[in-house]
């Protein structure tokens, strides 16, 4: 079996539905997964097309991909292969910013158009349904009845996907992303031949050396991150916990153990700033105050 390069990494699915020269495998996979009206793709624009040193100079950021329709709809897709502590907080943030982005001072609230999120997870996202595709847009609880069709957030969670699915059109790109070798792509062409373009780029990105060192480059850096990242956690636990430690035992007190705690705390959130990590994650993942 012939290996590929795996489209389920931020930098190759990027790679492939990134170029603003060629559109047509970004339209497809969209239309597969949104319920637009057809004439909504007549001209996508790609806010952030995928451009090589971007991997390089950005080792630990986010490489989604922003999509502007004809109807000026907004579209953020990403893939995330690792679950992390403020994974949805990160994901409403960066949404709720992208919408609020298209409006400027003094300008009216009517020139907001639509923005949809379309995030696909490598690991479960939403552990109360069994459907792999989700949407989500503000509505009653009880009723159902939507607020607002402004921000909507479509989930797509690869584990969730099987082989007794429905064959769906949306079914066989999450398949795509889940191959990993030639005969996995040869199968799905077969039974959606609408998959070949992507399936042929693929294939010629992964026979590019260039397209495999980035691949690899990014790879590296991700497994450097989450080095340095276990390394501040343990460090930040171990000071702060033997300082509180030392601090209860001195004084004797319940005080005492809840400051010890708190150093805890603060030793990790002190390592994760010194990591760049942003306050608000912080935050989410140690339970402190700005």
């Amino acid at each position: 079996m012939t290996d590929i390069l795996p489209p389920k990494s931020d930098e190759v699915f990027k790679m492939l539905f990134g170029d603003a020269q060629d559109t047509e495998i970004l339209i497809a996979f969209l239309k597969a997964v949104l319920p637009l009206p057809d004439d909504d793709y007549d001209d996508i624009t790609i806010m952030n097309p995928f451009l090589p040193g971007e991997v390089l100079g950005d080792k630990i950021g986010i490489l989604d991909l922003r999509v502007k329709t004809k109807t000026g709809k907004q579209i953020d897709v990403e893939i995330q292969v690792v679950n992390h502590i403020a994974f949805k907080a990160r994901i409403l943030y960066y949404l709720t910013r992208l919408f609020t982005s298209q409006i400027a001072e003094g300008e009216d609230y009517r020139v907001l158009k639509p923005t949809i999120g379309v995030v696909i997870t490598d690991f479960v996202c939403i552990a109360d349904s069994a459907d792999y595709h989700n949407v989500y847009r503000f509505c009653d609880l009880a009723t159902r009845s939507v607020f607002s069709d402004v921000l909507s957030l479509h989930t797509l969670e690869l584990p969730k996907v099987a082989e007794n699915d429905e064959h769906t059109e949306l079914w066989a790109w999450l398949e795509f992303l889940k191959a990993q070798n030639e005969e996995d792509l040869s199968m799905l062409i077969k039974e959606h031949p609408t998959l070949q373009p992507a399936a042929r780029k693929l294939t010629r990105l992964s026979a590019d050396e260039e397209a495999r060192i980035l691949y690899e480059a990014r790879e590296k850096a991700r497994r450097d991150e989450l080095m340095w990242r276990n390394e501040a956690t343990e460090k930040g636990l171990a000071e702060g916990l033997a300082e509180g430690l030392a601090k209860g035992r001195a004084e004797g007190r319940a005080e005492g153990r809840a400051e010890g705690r708190d150093e805890a705390l603060l030793g990790v959130a002190r390592n994760f700033l010194k990591l760049g990590r942003p306050v608000e994650e912080i935050m989410l993942a140690t339970g402190l105050s700005r």
